[in-house]
């Protein structure tokens, strides 16, 4: 849940900016937060244009998927890429994941652009997250019954309020097909109304997928500070502020607030062509800062964790070194990911 301390923090910061678009959608979400939901009257209304779908890979960049076509190779593992509040398909850590994967290796990587309901203010773009899932696991199911896609090779990754979206596609796939996808990666999934709900049908589970992990890196703020997936990553404790950011200087930017939030993906793309990211299990960050935990086995972080293991892992990370920009309505901000 949010402090007090963090209520009057962001809404401070919130009545300090200029923009007034801006302003309002950090307020929306304050003034909704206390709303779960389980209790929301959903918007239905979302339908198969609502969202594009635009595939990476050695032979093709950023192409219309077309289930007719022939781009799509079923022998290679599928990726698909679900951003969260706010974005589009060309937000820069797409543009780094499909990067990432086309270097280690033949992949087909879909972007999927839901923007058409999630550039709403934050409290609607909530309310169509379960349609917008509804409708993605849909698409997977005649990837699978059209193309010939195992729901073996079928890994979703997803940002923000796109973690309910993916948990949501995981839940409709698994309705229609009866088998559940691979695998579900929830990069410090959107906490503020969604962790009112104590209830996995309401959200990203550990239930949607044969394997979820979850990196949390703004917990008890944007993100969750507990744990719902099969495997949840802590970095540096899974709280704000991450390494190379802050909210507590006097020219704070509206970027400066999403820092933390906007690292986990960075982490996890670091962790595409590398094992050398590793986390230790614990029962928390405390005792791990401490060393009380390092005794314990080391696995691997980000998209290489083995996928026999659960529980709770932390790791420390060194402060950011590389720039890396997102866009929040037309307005450019800079953030910082490791090396």
């Amino acid at each position: 849940m949010w402090s007090v301390f963090m209520y009057y923090h962001i809404t401070n910061l919130a009545d300090g900016l200029s923009d007034a678009t801006l302003r309002r959608d950090i307020l929306n979400i304050i003034h909704n937060v206390s709303f779960p939901i389980s209790a929301m009257v959903l918007d239905n209304s979302v339908v198969r244009s609502d969202i594009a779908y635009y595939l990476f890979t050695k032979q093709h960049w950023n192409v219309t998927v077309a289930l007719n076509g022939n781009y799509i190779n079923r022998k290679y593992p599928l990726k698909v890429l679900i951003h969260g509040w706010t974005e589009h398909n060309y937000v820069e850590w797409y543009k780094n994941t499909a990067k990432a994967y086309v270097k280690k290796g033949f992949y087909n990587v879909i972007a999927i652009d839901w923007s058409s309901k999630g550039d709403e203010d934050y409290f609607t773009a909530t309310r169509t997250v379960r349609a917008v899932g509804r409708k993605i696991g849909e698409f997977l199911v005649d990837l699978h019954d059209r193309k010939g896609v195992p729901y073996k090779n079928m890994h979703l990754i997803s940002h923000s309020l796109g973690c309910h979206v993916a948990g949501f596609a995981g839940k409709r796939s698994y309705e229609l097909a009866k088998r559940k996808l691979a695998r579900i990666t929830g990069l410090d999934p959107a906490a503020p109304i969604f962790d009112l709900t104590m209830d996995p049908g309401s959200r990203l589970s550990k239930e949607d997928a044969d394997f979820v992990d979850v990196i949390h890196t703004d917990g008890g703020m944007l993100g969750f500070n507990f744990p719902i997936g099969t495997v949840d990553f802590f970095p540096n404790g899974g709280t704000a502020i991450q390494p190379g950011c802050s909210l507590l200087k006097l020219n704070i930017k509206y970027s400066d607030f999403f820092c933390s939030h906007a690292s986990s993906h960075q982490l996890f793309i670091n962790s595409i062509n590398t094992r050398r990211f590793t986390a230790k299990p614990c029962e928390s960050w405390e005792k791990f800062s401490k060393g009380l935990c390092n005794d314990a086995r080391s696995i691997t972080f980000g998209e290489n964790v083995p996928e026999i293991v659960s529980g709770n892992f932390y790791l420390e990370t060194k402060e950011f070194s590389n720039a890396y920009s997102f866009i929040y309505r037309s307005v450019q901000f800079s953030v910082r990911y490791p090396v």
